[in-house]
C-alpha cells in the first residue's frame, strides 16, 4: 500500500485514544478539590481538545492565575489516575503501522504538554510507530495546533500541501488551516462535524478507521 500523503499527523485525545473518561474524571476531581461547581456533561466534554487553562477560564469563570492553579491540581489527578482511564481505539495501531510501512512520516500533534504526550505515547506504545510527538510547552503557552503541526513539517522538510491533519475537534481543523495542510475530521471523537466544517470548509470526514485507511492509503 502507498500513502496518499508524505506526512500524516494525528491528534491524540478523541482521535487515537478514547480519553474522555480520564480527562473528564480528572476535571471533576479538580473542581471538587477546589470546591467549585461542576458543569453539565456537555460542558465537561469541551475540556477535551483545547489547552486546559483556556477551558477552566472559559467554562468555570476562573482568572488566569486561578486557571493555572486548577491545571496544576488537574495534572496531579490525571498523572496518578486519569491517564490509566484511557484506551487506544481499536484498529488505531494497525493503521499507524500501515502508514509507517508505506513510507509516510507519522506524527502526533496534541495540545497536551510534551511530557504528558510522551507518557501517553509510551503507555500505548505509540512511540514505536511515531516519527515525532509534537506537544505543547509545559505552561501550555506554545499550544497553537498550527504551530505544533508546523514543527513536524519543518523537522522533516515536508511541504504543507503534502501533509494531512487528522483530528476530531474544531481546534484540529483550525490548526490544519493555519498550517496549510489538508484536514480529515473523525466523527467518533468528541467534537462536532459542523464545528469542524466551520473552520475548514474543504474538510473530509471519516466515521471510523476503515474510512481513514481508504482516505490515507492506496494500492
Amino acid at each position: 500500500m502507498k500513502s496518499v500523503y508524505k506526512m500524516v499527523l494525528f491528534d491524540l485525545d478523541g482521535t487515537l485514544t478514547k480519553s474522555g473518561p480520564g480527562i473528564i474524571g480528572s476535571v471533576i476531581q479538580t473542581l471538587n478539590r477546589l470546591k467549585l461547581p461542576v458543569p453539565p456533561e456537555t460542558t465537561l466534554r469541551r475540556f477535551i481538545g483545547p489547552p486546559l487553562s483556556q477551558s477552566f477560564a472559559r467554562y468555570c469563570g476562573l482568572s488566569a492565575e486561578e486557571s493555572e492553579h486548577a491545571v496544576a491540581v488537574y495534572r496531579d489527578f490525571y498523572h496518578s489516575e486519569g491517564i490509566f482511564n484511557n484506551s487506544l481505539y481499536p484498529h488505531a495501531m494497525e493503521l499507524l503501522q500501515a502508514l509507517r510501512a508505506s513510507g509516510a512520516k507519522v506524527c502526533m500533534a496534541t495540545s497536551k504538554p510534551q511530557s504528558q504526550a510522551d507518557r501517553v505515547a509510551a503507555l500505548f506504545h505509540l512511540d514505536s510507530v511515531m516519527d515525532m510527538v509534537s506537544g505543547a510547552a509545559e505552561d501550555e503557552r506554545s499550544s497553537s495546533k498550527a504551530e505544533l503541526i508546523r514543527k513536524c513539517l519543518i523537522r522533516f522538510g515536508i511541504e504543507p500541501r503534502r501533509a494531512v491533519m487528522v483530528g476530531d475537534t474544531l481546534y484540529d481543523a483550525r490548526g490544519a488551516k493555519g498550517a496549510g495542510t489538508d484536514f480529515i475530521g473523525v466523527l467518533y471523537g468528541y467534537g462536532s462535524q459542523d464545528e469542524m466544517l466551520a473552520e475548514f470548509s474543504a474538510a473530509r470526514f471519516a466515521s471510523g478507521f476503515p474510512d481513514l485507511e481508504r482516505m490515507l492509503l492506496t494500492k
